[in-house]
């Protein structure tokens, strides 16, 4: 049987673009307006990924979300922005040369 495989790849820009669209949605509070400077996926035991903030003038802050947030934030995105996402497939989300990559795995 056939498989497929898919990436989608999203700057720092684009993931905060993502998760503040999603907080908006869920009418939850706005992460503050700053620029990411990096995103930690954590061990894939934990529920929890970390994204350093810079704000102008002030120290970085750490903001922390959970896995399925964060996930659903992305594919909130590509929806906004008509990119297909399968329902169905594995999803995986990996860190590469300072970008986020969603791997799904069809069949």
């Amino acid at each position: 049987m056939p498989s497929e495989d898919r990436y989608i790849v999203f700057n720092y820009e684009e993931v905060y673009k993502a998760l503040r669209m999603r907080s908006i949605a869920q009418d939850e509070e706005l992460p503050p307006s700053g620029i990411v400077r990096d995103i930690i996926l954590t061990h894939p035991n934990k529920d929890v990924i970390t994204i350093k903030l810079h704000i102008e003038g002030s120290d970085p802050l750490d903001l922390e979300f959970t896995r399925e947030f964060f996930a659903l934030s992305l594919v909130f995105f590509c929806q906004g922005n008509n990119i297909p996402i399968p329902r169905a497939g594995s999803k995986e989300l990996t860190i590469n040369d300072g970008k986020i990559v969603m791997h799904i795995k069809l069949g």
